[in-house]
């Protein structure tokens, strides 16, 4: 994964909604549509992100592409029983899906999803995940204002984004005290392989956001994360880490029982922390989600 945007704490609701719509102007977004979405519209999300970004407006999907996946990897917020699979992300029941009549399909712009069949069963909204001159983490506050814009939910997003900016800065305040604070953030691929964030990762650009430090220096990519093997992660200074799970005692097991896991720094000082599933590669839910669970282990840090 791989500026500073205008403050909204510092702002009214309705001043709030004034620069939002600005916002959105200066990004080129339509202000109106020549086909309105329903009140209550029907929305397929064809990856992980486009759900939390429907929560955030207060909509649920009416379809997932791969509804375990998104368990083991995301897990929050909970899908109903009623929101339909639609299969592997890649390769989504299009047969199904049309069946649904959605007044929308919600996909990534880097999605490599057959389009021109896609437009056939209703209109698009491809979402960047990062933008010229926007990481993943401001890229994400806009994508959140333009959909809202889409579905005509302006004032639920700002509601949101308002919430979401008070409590990032009240972490922010908690955090003072552990500025400079290098984290290390991964998860297991394979017993011998760890996926790590990166400085440009979302959660990354969070750590800078509360004045803590990204351990991982090394490669990066577009996504903000590289894969490399577990022997790499041992030279890497670092004051904490933290480790994702997503479905994958074994793995864990695994990595519990190597001699190599066990000379880490940061396991031998036991400053190693398992966190539950959140997407990486999310919306604003997913940073703010990584915030809380950042503050609860900073919190036991202290203790």
């Amino acid at each position: 994964m791989f500026v500073s945007p205008l403050n909204p704490l510092a702002l009214s609701r309705r001043q709030f909604l004034k620069t939002s719509a600005l916002l959105l102007g200066a990004a080129n977004l339509p202000t109106s549509y020549a086909e309105p979405i329903n009140a209550t519209p029907r929305v397929a999300a064809l990856e992980w992100a486009a759900v939390e970004m429907l929560a955030t407006l207060g909509l649920a999907p009416v379809a997932v592409s791969d509804k375990q996946g998104y368990q083991d990897w995301v897990s929050a917020p909970p899908l109903s029983p009623q929101v339909t699979e639609l299969g592997l992300r890649s390769q989504p029941n299009l047969e199904l899906l049309a069946g649904l009549k959605p007044d929308l399909l919600i996909l990534p712009q880097q999605a490599a999803l057959p389009t021109d069949r896609l437009e056939k069963i209703a209109p698009l909204w491809e979402y960047p995940f990062v933008t010229p001159g926007n990481g993943p983490l401001p890229q994400a506050r806009r994508n959140i204002l333009a959909l809202a814009q889409r579905l005509q939910r302006q004032s639920q997003a700002a509601d949101w984004l308002h919430s979401y900016d008070l409590q990032q800065s009240r972490f922010q305040q908690q955090f003072r005290t552990q500025q400079g604070t290098r984290v290390l953030m991964f998860t297991l691929m394979t017993p011998r392989q760890a996926l790590v964030l990166t400085a440009d990762s979302l959660f990354g650009e969070v750590l800078t956001q509360c004045g803590l430090h990204c351990a991982w220096q090394g490669a990066t990519s577009v996504w903000g994360s590289v894969i490399v093997g577990i022997e790499q992660l041992l030279t890497c200074e670092t004051d904490l880490a933290l480790m994702f799970s997503h479905d994958n005692p074994q793995l864990l097991q695994s990595l519990a029982n190597s001699p190599l896991w066990q000379q880490m720094p940061f396991v031998r000082q036991q400053r190693c922390y398992t966190l539950p599933p959140v997407w990486m590669y999310g919306s604003l839910l997913s940073a703010q989600r990584f915030t809380t669970q950042l503050a609860h282990v900073l919190r036991r840090e202290n203790a």
